[in-house]
């Protein structure tokens, strides 16, 4: 449904793994990216060295030959750009965007609608592993075929769809994505207030402790932008990171307690939030750490 696709952010790890997986796929792919190009893995791909805010001549033209832009941009540059963008791609062609907050970018696009097809995705995992079983959350604005033709390809390299709004979609991300970020970065940060002594912890450590720092090991080894994006970005981000600091406020009164009461009781509510999916926790507890949780 379309023969060609304009990459923005083409050398980034998303705008990598998109161009591959459509070259793949029989689709022509330019990379346009600000950074020379300098990797091994884009051949077969035409490149465009050129920054996306100056909309100089030869991006123009990229644009306007394309029947699908991909942009792989972190949000303040995409929120800048976009409105000029759809203007400039011809009618009925197609706008896709990676973002990881989807209300400012519908918001910027919805007087957009009608004109070009437009396709919000949100990869709920790390480019490096992979489209495989991996959720893609998505969010359909203006459909038509080759909105409808991104979605198979999506689903023919093995991702997991989920049809949400834009709402829904920040409402879910605040406690999957805000919250859980802080939550590791805050345990990184306690880390390095505490002069951590890695080898001396690995030798003593505990599986929670490992996964922690697994998580936290994951999260430094990817590109700051998107944390960044995630945390400045969300409109729900400061409600959720005052929600934590009040929670780990709570924690600290109720262990300068003599009284447990609270404690447990906050524990047990916890408890109560898994009851209906004691096996799928009890099966990820076991894949985790190697051994299986029993249930009380």
């Amino acid at each position: 449904m379309f023969r060609n696709a304009l990459i923005l952010g083409g050398l980034g790890q998303m705008g990598m793994l998109l161009s591959q997986s459509l070259r793949d796929s029989g689709v022509s792919i330019t990379l346009a990216d600000a950074r020379p190009r300098n990797q091994n893995n884009t051949d077969g791909m035409a490149f465009l060295q050129s920054d996306v805010e100056t909309f100089e001549p030869a991006f123009r033209a990229a644009i306007e030959a394309s029947d699908c832009v991909c942009v792989c941009l972190p949000e303040k540059i995409t929120l800048c750009i976009a409105e000029r963008l759809v203007e400039i791609m011809p009618e009925g062609s197609l706008w896709m965007d990676t973002l990881s907050v989807k209300s400012g970018i519908m918001h910027a696009l919805e007087r957009c609608a009608g004109r070009v097809q437009l396709l919000s995705i949100n990869p709920m995992f790390a480019p490096a592993m992979g489209w495989t079983g991996g959720a893609v959350a998505v969010i359909e604005v203006s459909a038509g075929p080759k909105s409808d033709f991104f979605k198979q390809l999506l689903g023919t390299w093995g991702a997991h769809l989920e049809a949400v709004s834009a709402e829904e979609h920040d409402r879910l991300t605040a406690a999957i994505q805000v919250a859980t970020h802080a939550a590791v970065l805050s345990f990184g940060a306690t880390l390095l207030n505490l002069d951590f002594d890695l080898e001396g912890a690995l030798r003593l450590s505990s599986p929670p402790h490992r996964l922690l720092l697994t998580l936290l090991h994951r999260m430094t080894t990817q590109s700051p932008d998107v944390y960044w994006d995630i945390q400045a970005h969300h409109p729900l981000g400061s409600r959720v990171r005052n929600e934590l600091m009040s929670a780990l406020e709570r924690i600290h009164e109720d262990a300068g307690k003599k009284d447990a009461s609270r404690f447990v009781e906050t524990l047990s509510q916890l408890r109560a939030l898994f009851e209906t999916r004691d096996e799928l926790f009890t099966e990820w507890a076991k894949q985790a750490f190697g051994l299986s949780v029993p249930h009380q």
